[in-house]
Protein backbone atom coordinates (compact mmCIF):
# COMPACT_ATOMS: atom_id res chain seq x y z
CA UNK A 1 0.00 0.00 0.00
CA UNK A 2 1.41 3.52 -1.14
CA UNK A 3 1.63 6.28 2.09
CA UNK A 4 -0.26 8.81 -0.18
CA UNK A 5 -2.91 8.61 -2.71
CA UNK A 6 -1.93 10.48 -5.74
CA UNK A 7 -4.77 10.73 -8.28
CA UNK A 8 -6.88 12.58 -10.21
CA UNK A 9 -10.21 12.77 -12.30
CA UNK A 10 -10.22 10.88 -15.39
CA UNK A 11 -13.71 10.62 -16.04
CA UNK A 12 -13.23 13.35 -19.38
CA UNK A 13 -10.64 10.93 -20.73
CA UNK A 14 -12.97 8.85 -22.82
CA UNK A 15 -14.56 11.57 -24.34
CA UNK A 16 -11.05 13.54 -24.82
CA UNK A 17 -9.73 10.63 -26.73
CA UNK A 18 -12.97 10.46 -28.84
CA UNK A 19 -12.14 14.37 -29.85
CA UNK A 20 -8.52 13.30 -30.96
CA UNK A 21 -6.59 14.26 -27.76
CA UNK A 22 -3.69 12.95 -27.65
CA UNK A 23 -1.11 12.42 -24.44
CA UNK A 24 2.80 12.74 -23.99
CA UNK A 25 5.34 12.31 -22.30
CA UNK A 26 8.45 13.90 -23.36
CA UNK A 27 7.77 13.86 -26.45
CA UNK A 28 6.70 10.45 -26.76
CA UNK A 29 3.01 10.12 -27.33
CA UNK A 30 1.53 7.35 -25.10
CA UNK A 31 -1.80 5.93 -23.40
CA UNK A 32 -3.16 8.58 -20.39
CA UNK A 33 -3.07 5.97 -17.69
CA UNK A 34 0.13 4.94 -18.21
CA UNK A 35 2.12 8.05 -18.31
CA UNK A 36 0.20 8.70 -15.10
CA UNK A 37 0.79 5.88 -13.47
CA UNK A 38 4.78 6.40 -14.67
CA UNK A 39 4.60 9.67 -12.77
CA UNK A 40 3.55 8.05 -9.21
CA UNK A 41 -0.34 8.36 -9.94
CA UNK A 42 -1.70 5.11 -7.86
CA UNK A 43 -6.08 6.11 -8.07
CA UNK A 44 -8.06 8.23 -9.99
CA UNK A 45 -12.00 9.35 -9.53
CA UNK A 46 -14.40 8.09 -12.33
CA UNK A 47 -17.68 10.41 -12.19
CA UNK A 48 -20.99 8.12 -12.93
CA UNK A 49 -24.08 10.49 -13.87
CA UNK A 50 -27.82 9.27 -14.06
CA UNK A 51 -28.13 11.22 -16.98
CA UNK A 52 -25.19 12.61 -18.33
CA UNK A 53 -26.89 13.58 -22.17
CA UNK A 54 -28.82 16.32 -23.18
CA UNK A 55 -32.51 15.79 -24.57
CA UNK A 56 -30.23 15.33 -28.37
CA UNK A 57 -27.54 12.89 -27.28
CA UNK A 58 -24.70 15.25 -26.31
CA UNK A 59 -22.24 15.28 -23.40
CA UNK A 60 -22.75 17.69 -20.92
CA UNK A 61 -18.84 18.03 -21.33
CA UNK A 62 -18.66 15.77 -18.48
CA UNK A 63 -16.51 12.91 -19.74
CA UNK A 64 -19.68 11.13 -21.30
CA UNK A 65 -20.06 9.82 -17.51
CA UNK A 66 -22.38 6.96 -18.28
CA UNK A 67 -22.56 3.29 -16.86
CA UNK A 68 -20.96 2.15 -20.13
CA UNK A 69 -17.96 4.27 -20.05
CA UNK A 70 -17.41 4.34 -16.21
CA UNK A 71 -17.11 0.45 -16.27
CA UNK A 72 -14.66 0.79 -19.76
CA UNK A 73 -12.39 3.09 -17.89
CA UNK A 74 -12.48 0.53 -14.98
CA UNK A 75 -11.13 -1.89 -16.95
CA UNK A 76 -8.34 0.01 -18.16
CA UNK A 77 -7.85 1.44 -14.71
CA UNK A 78 -7.68 -2.34 -13.36
CA UNK A 79 -5.09 -2.93 -15.73
CA UNK A 80 -2.74 0.29 -15.05
CA UNK A 81 -3.27 1.98 -11.60
CA UNK A 82 -3.69 0.56 -7.70
CA UNK A 83 -7.39 1.88 -7.32
CA UNK A 84 -10.16 3.95 -8.23
CA UNK A 85 -13.04 5.99 -6.53
CA UNK A 86 -16.50 6.21 -8.27
CA UNK A 87 -18.24 9.26 -7.55
CA UNK A 88 -21.78 8.69 -8.74
CA UNK A 89 -23.86 12.16 -9.53
CA UNK A 90 -28.08 12.28 -9.47
CA UNK A 91 -28.85 15.21 -11.58
CA UNK A 92 -32.54 15.77 -10.47
CA UNK A 93 -33.28 18.78 -12.28
CA UNK A 94 -31.28 20.78 -14.95
CA UNK A 95 -29.61 24.50 -14.13
CA UNK A 96 -30.50 26.77 -16.96
CA UNK A 97 -28.23 29.72 -17.63
CA UNK A 98 -30.65 31.75 -18.54
CA UNK A 99 -33.17 31.47 -15.79
CA UNK A 100 -30.55 32.02 -13.38
CA UNK A 101 -30.63 35.11 -11.75
CA UNK A 102 -28.05 37.18 -9.22
CA UNK A 103 -29.93 38.67 -6.12
CA UNK A 104 -29.50 42.24 -5.66
CA UNK A 105 -26.21 42.48 -3.31
CA UNK A 106 -24.58 39.59 -4.11
CA UNK A 107 -21.92 38.80 -6.21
Amino acid sequence: MHDWIVGMDVSSLVEVEDCGGKFYDNGIEGDALSILKAHGANMVRLRLWNDPYDAEGNSYSAGYSDIKTVLKLAKRLSLDLTGFLICITVIVGRIRANRQFRKPGRV
